[in-house]
């Protein structure tokens, strides 16, 4: 059973479904960007997402800090399920902060389980980023790396 990759993005323009695909992304301000994101406190360059096989069925998306090298890191930080870090493998519900008007819900759809249900349901648990969390994140910033891949189920 394999697994398909939804990022549900929240910025100033509204909400987009971004079904992942592809083995790299970049999302930023910037309009070179792969993943655009309308929001000043975003950075041009913000993050980097990697896609990770884990085993020949199932695979998961790595976040970066910055572009892909690691040799620009995003102004205000990237921020995974309230703490800051400069990488992070991302796993099912991970929520990814941008910034104060910039948020993201990552999902890891399992293939052959009704895809459509999965996504509705995603969708009505959406939750709506507040200034108070961004801020509430932002004063005790914690920096971790997490290096382990996700649990296959």
């Amino acid at each position: 059973m394999s697994n398909e990759h939804l990022l549900i993005l929240e910025d100033d323009q509204g909400q987009r479904e971004i079904f992942l695909t592809a083995s790299i992304y970049s999302i930023g301000r910037s309009s070179k960007c792969n993943i655009q994101i309308f929001s000043q406190f975003a950075s041009r360059c913000h993050a980097s997402l990697i896609l990770i096989p884990a085993n020949r069925h199932r695979s998961f998306y790595r976040i970066v800090d910055g572009d892909i090298e690691g040799n620009v890191r995003s102004q205000n930080g990237l921020f995974v399920n309230g703490n800051k870090v400069a990488v992070h493998n991302l796993r099912d519900r991970d929520r990814i902060v941008f910034g104060s008007q910039a948020h993201a819900i990552y999902y890891c759809l399992r293939k052959n389980h009704n895809i459509n249900s999965q996504i509705a349901k995603a969708l009505e648990e959406f939750p709506t980023a507040t200034v108070e969390e961004y801020k509430m994140a932002i004063a005790s910033p914690e920096e971790s790396v997490t290096e382990k891949a996700p649990a296959s189920d």
